[in-house]
């Protein structure tokens, strides 16, 4: 029945009368019914139906009408005679040929045919119709295409005969004809079931289908501006380097003497996590429960923030995930599931889970096929579907699921084009995707592949970037990086909204219930506006969030519509709730601080944080009530901060942007804690991005680390601060400073420093370097650098954990004057170990959170509250400490180690290799203990079994040593443990 191979090639006549949308087929048939007089139609009434149903949509001039009808007239009067007023066009022919070069989806064609030619309307096609069905279809197609095939009636009747026999109404026969089948009847089932079983029938569909009118897609326009909200985020962060090596020997030598096989005894305080400001951002969405309930990603967990019974805010934490979470999607089943929430995450360990949001914990969860994993995904309509687009896939994938059988359903690539967005259309049988075009499948049956169609423009053409889609009823729209909306009826644009002028859309979201009581669709966009929709895509209301300093802090990036009319906007890491019809009801319900890049907490006010962004955001929060209590805007991009000890004073180091690559006026300044926008000293020591600041504990010298690989020291008693030293030797970026005093009198005297790559070094306030044995004496007044000889064993226990773990911040606290040690790794979880930890097996106590490298820790004045920063989800994590009772020591022969198999994953025997000879008898309090925390225990042993081959020493460990009078303790456990409170701030898309 025609061509079979690749796509038809449309003569030019009849450009503008492809692709039309579903509703302009049908308009196009009535107009045909009420217009012609018989089955022929002359000039005159093709003249007259294409003015009645396809000229608002085509626009087509009152003086271009004939010469658009004459030469769509001509090309189905290709065999008639030249006389076109005498002429006539077969109707049926021509609806038939329209309905195959139409953008209608395959099932919407095969039955625009069916019910064509069911001439009875009996739903039953006979055999004559069945056979004029195919040969006018066919025929009329031949017609349009630049390179026609001939076509035999003959074959076409016998392809007729076959579709009866198939389906099974009448008796096959050798040599049958149409007329032997003149009684028997097809239904519409059977008629569909044969049209896309049938290679002839499907071979002449596909190859009229999803054609490109002449319009070439091409690329969209430049993303230097705006990016589409996805999460396509990089690796950031130092890297570094695997340090290992012969330095052991030489960090044993000068280590005090200690048995390395005597067992240090698991920490006695723990964390809990209580609080977490701020979010994922850059593409993750927030969303309302059925309850009112906020559910949002920050770093590896989704966030429940809710209000209890007694009026306080609540965060409660889904904590599956290992990576960072980038896409959640909500649905109400009406079976025992009840809600569920769909959350993925990325990385190579990546999963799906699907999970109840009353009990916060999973019923399924499976790895999905995509390379890097998730970075949207979405529930189908009936919820029995999951749809996902891969991040930073250059595989650029698509995957369907059937989640509840953790099984992949369908797969498909995009060559050479990013992935922005997706979403199911109205039934499990289709769904879309934008990227710099829009792409729609379809599914036709149960036991068939979901189809490929590009979305056809038409008039409407574009070379714009989609940036979001959503559906609402039976329609579908998207938003561009224009500012406009566009309509879709099937896969064809139908309507372009108007442009907003507010910037690109940058979300889409839809009720999926229905309700002519409040709006039914909303928009957002990159300047912060939000538009609100009716049913009827009738623009309602229009309302500006807030006005920030910088665009990108005033770009909406999640935008959610419950039910009732109630809106949940996430803008600058914060998120808002307001009413639809009530602007004056505008809430902040959770604060975040954006592209957070260091923090430190007040030495004498135990509450109170400061943090400072990229986007030169200062906020000063009370940990307490969670909320900013203080808030201050500086026109530069901050990349450190640190708090005078005697807390009337906060240090600031900047950073370089691409708009400011050379901080030759100001690279630091001093402000007032009490009056953040009263600048006390400005001043310029590097011209490079200032990595660290650290005051010393006198508050007397002021110290900067920088990108250029120097420490620039500052007198702080004398008026403009002045520069007294600047240490060079480190070959790369400085990571950490911490202050030294000599042991008499009790004076601030020497610094030591990290580096990126490994490097240890120490230094005295005249930026003189020393030797490592010369600081075996020295009292350092903090312990923030991770190469130092007390984190020896807290390197070989995280890199055990495996992913390529590593150390990458350290904060050490002392409650009730038991020494402890909190650090975060690259894989952006906390360890807690005794401090020192220098036991060949340590026992630690692990938890998770962030997403990335954990950048810094910081302990509260009182050693309470412990917080945490990561770089990459922008969040700040705010955990308790709390107090473990570990019993008194044993021997190991008296303890059950079944007992551990519930906390450490591990079986009895694996436990009994792994713990050390001695441990406490009671551990039934621990255990009981530690099965109400969020954590697991470790230890290395398990992973130490052959000896690692020599390789070159690491620099640090060769230039750290303990103090000369150290004195190990043994057989003590620490005393306190953390939990974690709250987390403050989100993650960003960087």
């Amino acid at each position: 029945m025609g061509q079979t191979l690749g796509k038809a090639q449309i003569e030019l006549d009849a450009f503008p009368f492809i692709n039309l949308p579903a509703s302009l087929v049908l308009d196009l048939r009535q107009a045909v019914y009420e217009v012609a007089e018989g089955y022929g139609l002359t000039l005159i009434e093709v003249k007259e139906i294409v003015c009645i149903s396809l000229r608002e949509y085509l626009h087509i001039p009152e003086s271009k009408i004939d010469e658009y009808t004459q030469a769509l007239f001509d090309l189905f009067n290709a065999n008639g005679p030249l006389d076109t007023k005498e002429s006539l066009i077969d109707s049926f022919e021509f609806l038939a040929t329209i309905c195959i070069v139409s953008g209608m989806r395959l099932d919407e064609k095969i039955n625009f045919i069916f019910d064509l030619f069911d001439f009875s309307d009996a739903g039953q096609l006979t055999a004559n119709e069945l056979t004029l069905a195919f040969r006018a279809s066919a025929a009329g197609a031949m017609k349009l295409s630049l390179s026609p095939t001939s076509i035999e009636a003959d074959k076409i009747d016998q392809i007729a005969v076959e579709a009866f026999e198939i389906s099974g109404t009448s008796k096959s026969t050798e040599f049958s004809t149409v007329t032997q089948h003149e009684n028997t009847t097809l239904s519409k089932e059977n008629f569909f079931q044969f049209a896309i079983n049938c290679r002839e029938t499907w071979n002449l569909l596909d190859h009229y289908d999803d054609i490109v009118n002449g319009v070439v897609a091409r690329k969209g326009q430049s993303l230097t501006e705006f990016t589409p909200l996805r999460f396509c985020t990089s690796d950031v962060g130092p890297k570094l380097k695997d340090l290992d090596g012969p330095w052991r020997d030489q960090i044993r030598f000068l280590k005090p003497n200690q048995d390395e096989t005597s067992v240090q005894k698991p920490p006695s305080r723990g964390l809990s996590l209580g609080w977490v400001y701020g979010r994922n951002t850059g593409g993750s969405q927030a969303l309302y429960g059925e309850g009112g309930e906020i559910f949002y990603p920050a770093g590896s967990m989704i966030l429940k923030l809710y209000t209890s019974s007694d009026g306080k805010i609540v965060q409660e934490f889904f904590s599956e995930h290992f990576g960072h979470v980038t896409s959640i999607d909500i649905f109400r089943f009406d079976d025992h599931t009840g809600e569920a929430i769909a959350s993925a995450d990325s990385g190579k360990d990546a999963k799906i889970c699907v999970w109840s949001t009353q009990n916060m914990r999973s019923s399924v969860s499976f790895k999905p096929f995509h390379q890097h994993g998730v970075s949207k995904l979405c529930f189908s309509p009936s919820g029995s579907l999951l749809l996902t687009i891969g991040k930073n896939d250059v595989l650029y994938s698509i995957g369907v699921y059937d989640w509840r059988k953790r099984t992949l359903a369908f797969t498909s690539r995009l060559i050479g084009t990013d992935l922005y967005d997706c979403s199911f259309l109205e039934s499990d049988d289709s769904f879309s995707v934008c990227s710099d075009e829009v792409f729609f499948w379809t599914h036709l049956s149960s036991d068939s592949s979901y189809k490929l169609n590009r979305g056809v423009f038409n008039r409407l053409s574009s070379t714009e970037v989609m940036t979001c889609i959503a559906c609402t009823g039976s329609v579908v729209v998207t938003g561009s990086i224009s500012g406009r909306i566009w309509v879709w009826e099937g896969r064809v644009c139908s309507k372009l909204l108007e442009a907003f002028n507010s910037g690109p859309i940058t979300r889409l979201h839809a009720r999926r219930e229905s309700n002519d009581d409040v709006p039914n669709l909303c928009a957002s966009t990159h300047d912060g506006v939000i538009y609100l929709f009716n049913r009827k895509l009738e623009l309602q209301s229009r309302f500006c969030l807030h006005s920030r300093p910088s665009e990108k802090d005033r770009m909406i990036d999640s935008i959610f519509l419950d039910k009732s009319g109630k809106i949940l906007m996430g803008q600058n890491s914060n998120l808002y709730t307001m009413t639809y019809c009530d602007e004056q009801s505008l809430t902040c319900v959770m604060h975040g601080h954006l592209d957070v890049t260091g923090f430190a907490v007040n030495p004498l006010e135990n509450e109170q944080v400061i943090s400072a962004g990229k986007n030169g955001t200062l906020k000063l929060w009370d940990a307490i009530t969670h909320s900013v209590l203080r808030e201050s805007h500086i026109d530069a991009a901050l990349s450190c901060v640190a708090f005078k000890p005697s807390g009337d004073q906060i240090a600031i180091g900047l950073a370089t942007t691409e708009s400011r690559p050379n901080l030759a006026k100001n690279s630091y300044m001093v402000i007032s804690s009490s009056d953040l926008n009263k600048v006390v000293h400005s001043g310029c020591n590097s011209h490079q991005t200032l990595t660290v600041c650290k005051y010393s504990n006198d508050g007397k010298i002021l110290a900067f680390g920088s990108y250029d690989s120097s420490i620039y020291i500052h007198l702080c008693t004398e008026k403009g601060f002045p520069l007294i030293a600047k240490a060079r030797g480190h070959s790369s970026p400085i990571m950490n400073i911490d202050f030294g005093s000599e042991p008499n009198p009790t004076t601030t005297a020497f610094l030591r420093s990290n580096s990126e790559s490994g490097e240890a070094m120490f230094w005295t306030l005249k930026g003189k370097r020393q030797t490592p044995l010369s600081q075996r004496d020295t009292k350092w007044e903090s312990q923030t650098c991770t190469f130092s000889w007390c984190m020896e064993a807290a390197h070989d226990s995280v890199k055990g954990i495996g992913r390529g773990a590593s150390i990458t911040s350290c904060c050490q606290y002392c409650p009730e004057n038991k020494p402890l040690i909190v650090t975060g790794s690259s894989c952006g979880r906390l360890q807690v170990f005794v401090h020192p930890a220098i036991s060949k097996h340590p026992f630690y106590l692990e938890y998770k959170g962030h997403s990335g490298n954990v950048s810094d820790i910081q302990v509260s004045c009182n050693n309470t509250i412990v917080h945490s920063i990561c770089h990459e989800d922008s969040c700040i994590f705010q955990w308790k400490t709390l107090h473990l009772d570990w019993g008194e020591d044993n021997e190991s022969s008296t303890l059950d180690y079944s007992k551990f198999e519930s906390i450490t994953g591990r079986k009895s025997h694996e436990v009994r290799e792994v713990l050390p000879e001695s441990v406490p008898e009671d551990t039934q309090t621990m255990i009981n203990q530690l099965s109400s925390l969020d954590f697991d225990l470790f230890d290395t042993t398990a992973n130490v079994v052959k000896p690692k081959p020599k390789s070159r020493p690491k620099p640090w460990k060769r230039q750290i040593a303990p103090p000369s009078d150290y004195l190990p303790t043994e057989g003590h456990h620490p005393d306190s443990t953390m939990s974690m409170e709250r987390v403050q701030g989100y993650s960003g898309n960087k």
